[in-house]
């Protein structure tokens, strides 16, 4: 029994196994009846998984052993590619599952998902991700962002997003406290009406909110730029954020508005003031 090999599978994280994994088996002539070995990075050690792929079994004699999140468990361990070198010379199959491309240092057969080309094409996820987070949807919230993610778009890149979306609303609800005009902000701000008339409807937060809100972004970008799983720092970022703008005054509310002078406009800032 000749060596089967490594086979690198690029998966959108959402795409369940009953409709991806019989694709594989076509394509590579992998018998449907095959035993399976499901192996999630998390857990995985790979000399453990080495003694699996090399031995045969009375009840398997073949095999594929399946990789769930490759692309972690490569980065974890600075030998992976002389792992993976071993595996490819074992009797069974080895599908390494990602929903990122193969590392270019590893010369695998690849396949990838047509669900994958799909969503290549959706480039509005990421701005799905921000309104969701922004109407309290969370579970919308976070299958766009998964979404944003299998597309290709890089995490920091969403994070990016993020932050300049809540600095600029920041900036637009101090004008709007100041009363300066919608053709002002667009002047001043350089940026479309739409945003702003979006930030315009949103619901008023309080500077307790925005100091929470910014120093999760702050907290989100120092996790994921020390190699904290980028997955769960999105999605525990976008729990928060979710949380934090969706508190309400219903206690300012049932209190009777007291009336203020109105504030003296002040000139609009040209640059993010400090606290954004």
């Amino acid at each position: 029994m000749g060596s089967k090999g490594c086979i690198w599978a690029r998966i959108p994280a959402e795409q369940p196994w009953a409709e991806w994994w019989p694709e594989v088996c076509s394509q590579f002539k992998i018998s449907d009846q095959i035993h399976v070995e499901k192996v999630q990075s998390s857990e995985m050690h790979w000399s453990r998984l080495l003694d699996s792929a090399k031995t045969l079994s009375l009840f398997a004699k073949q095999k594929a052993i399946v990789i769930f999140d490759a692309d972690k468990a490569i980065k974890s361990d600075k030998n992976a590619a002389r792992w993976i070198e071993e595996l490819q010379q074992g009797p069974h199959w080895i599908v390494l599952h990602s929903s990122q491309a193969c590392p270019k240092s590893l010369n695998l057969k690849a396949w990838e998902s047509p669900k994958f080309n799909e969503s290549l094409d959706d480039d509005k996820a990421s701005f799905r991700w921000i309104d969701h987070l922004h109407n309290g949807q969370l579970s919308a919230a976070l299958v766009s962002m998964e979404t944003a993610l299998s597309s290709g778009q890089h995490p920091l890149a969403l994070l990016q997003l993020a932050a300049r979306d809540f600095r600029l609303g920041r900036l637009i609800h101090y004008a709007k406290e100041n009363r300066l005009g919608e053709s002002e902000l667009v002047s001043k701000l350089k940026v479309s009406p739409y945003m702003i008339k979006k930030w315009m409807s949103r619901p008023h937060l309080k500077s307790r909110q925005w100091n929470a809100i910014f120093e999760k972004l702050w907290k989100a970008d120092l996790d994921l730029k020390s190699g904290n799983d980028e997955v769960w720092v999105l999605r525990k970022l976008s729990l928060d954020l979710s949380h934090l703008v969706s508190q309400d005054s219903r206690s300012q509310s049932s209190r009777k508005a007291i009336k203020k002078p109105s504030p003296t406009p002040q000139p609009l800032w040209p640059t993010a003031p400090s606290f954004a």
